[in-house]
């Protein structure tokens, strides 16, 4: 056993130390090989690991065996209390020491995370990835952070666009959606994959004219077939616009389940007009000005078709006769010709004819003396001709 104070060997039961004089503190040569050791190690901070390493191996080796020769012999002319006082400022050398390294691990600690989170935070494949997973395992919110630094990051990632428009129609913000796909729309016209989901949508909020509008700014052919379904083609007339001179029967035509609207006034026939069922009669004279748009099972209408028809029926022409008058002495009969479906009216004193008078049905015999064959025709429209007049004069010879 060696002294506390001065390390000198004690003798067993020995109450003083016979070297300097000191109570005996009785402490095991471990103690004093550890001590020794971080003596050592102290004073070896500055070496090489390999070294330090090396020299502390070889102290506990030497420590196991009950052993320990100092480097280069005994020091000699170091007092008991000069090699504690070493002893007490290498222990407080290693407490300061371990102290700095607990300090630099609890900042790492604290450090390294941050630094991590950081570079994560302003990583576009980071956020690309962390996003798809997030996606992938249904944590939408998350999702959707993820996204929207990739585009905080670069607004050009039309990826990120695309991913974002589905995250928000799954947490039921399909307006946050429609505005991410329109703009796509915007920087790249010819994304047609963001015109089929912009169309879906729309057509799920049954905002029918929004794509009715959308299409309005596409030029690309390819695109254009994606709103086939929605349009409307114009309703047409069957019967030119124009004068006639009869009546006549207006009918329409439109794709097949599409409904025809109509107005007789020039209004707006999408707003006021009358369900077209079947031809319209114009029978009297006058002017009809008629409107027509189709109307398809999304409620879409077609551009409007207009026309205008007009009904002007011509004065008919007078009969004709036959003889047309004459000298006779003896029997006579007139024939009367008029046109189709007219009806015609005659009297024999000169006095003109009305719808009251004697119709003519049949060859009228001359009556005797010097008479005034006078002829009206009314045609189907209800409308007179000029009066015929003719001259007879039948003197039966006696």
């Amino acid at each position: 056993m060696k002294c506390v104070n001065c390390g000198a060997e004690l003798r067993v039961g020995s109450v003083y130390c016979a070297a300097c004089g000191r109570e005996a503190q009785i402490v095991s040569d471990s103690n004093v090989l550890e001590e020794e050791l971080l003596e050592e190690i102290l004073k070896d901070e500055r070496r090489p690991k390999e070294k330090i390493s090396q020299k502390a191996k070889s102290l506990k080796s030497k420590a196991s065996q009950g052993k320990v020769k100092k480097s280069g012999g005994e020091k000699s002319g170091g007092s008991g209390a000069g090699k504690k006082e070493a002893h007490k400022k290498s222990y407080k050398s290693l407490i300061l020491l371990m102290t700095c390294v607990v300090v630099l691990a609890a900042l790492s600690l604290i450090l390294i995370p941050e630094i991590i989170r950081q570079r994560n935070y302003n990583s576009l494949d980071y956020q690309m990835e962390s996003g798809q997973q997030n996606l992938n395992a249904a944590e939408y919110e998350k999702a959707l952070e993820n996204f929207q630094r990739v585009l905080e990051l670069d607004a050009d990632q039309i990826t990120a666009r695309y991913e974002l428009a589905k995250l928000y129609q799954l947490v039921d913000k399909p307006e946050s959606a429609i505005e991410q796909l329109r703009q796509i729309i915007s920087k790249y016209p010819e994304e047609k994959r963001a015109y089929e989901m912009l169309i879906d949508l729309y057509k799920e909020q049954k905002a029918y004219e929004a794509i009715v509008k959308l299409r309005e700014s596409v030029t690309k052919s390819e695109i254009l077939t994606l709103f086939d379904e929605f349009l409307v083609q114009q309703p047409q007339f069957l019967l030119e616009p124009g004068t006639y001179d009869d009546w006549i029967s207006i009918a329409l035509s439109a794709e097949d389940g599409n409904e025809i609207l109509y107005t007789t006034d020039s209004s707006d026939p999408s707003r006021n007009g009358t369900v077209y069922q079947e031809a319209i009669s114009m029978e009297a004279e006058g002017t009809l000005k008629l409107k027509a748009v189709a109307r398809n099972q999304y409620g879409l209408f077609s551009e409007p078709l207009e026309g205008s028809f007009t009904v002007k029926y011509e004065k008919p022409r007078m009969p004709s006769a036959t003889p047309n008058g004459g000298n006779f002495q003896s029997p006579t009969t007139v024939t009367l010709k008029g046109s189709e479906g007219s009806h015609m009216y005659y009297t024999w004193d000169g006095t003109t004819p009305t719808s009251d008078s004697a119709e003519y049905s049949e060859p009228i015999p001359v009556p005797e003396g010097n008479c005034i064959l006078s002829v009206i025709l009314v045609d189907k429209h209800g409308n007179f001709s000029d009066v015929l007049k003719c001259n007879f004069r039948y003197y039966p010879q006696s």
